[in-house]
């Protein structure tokens, strides 16, 4: 019983603690980059999927009969962060 309360701690520590730096990062981030365009110059395909970009937002379409594809930048970023709007 005793360990089962000390993993839980641990546990809920590790929690607080991812929670409070990610919540810390998002107030001081600042993009070198943000996507705002129509298409999908800089990007490259892998897999069996359509890729389209409209109003900003990126869409990906699985082709039938397929396992999906991804949707890669042919240029790396350190600390890549994605938001919802």
């Amino acid at each position: 019983m005793w360990t089962l309360r000390r993993h839980s701690a641990a546990a809920f520590a590790l929690v607080l603690l991812v929670s409070s730096l990610a919540l810390a990062a998002s107030k001081n981030f600042v993009p070198d980059v943000i996507f705002k365009g129509s298409n999908l110059t800089g990007w490259h395909t892998l897999g069996q999927a359509e890729w389209l970009a409209q109003d900003g937002e990126v869409i990906g379409v699985v082709k039938a009969g397929s396992n999906g594809g991804w949707l890669v930048l042919d240029k790396s970023y350190q600390d890549v962060a994605f938001f919802g709007s």
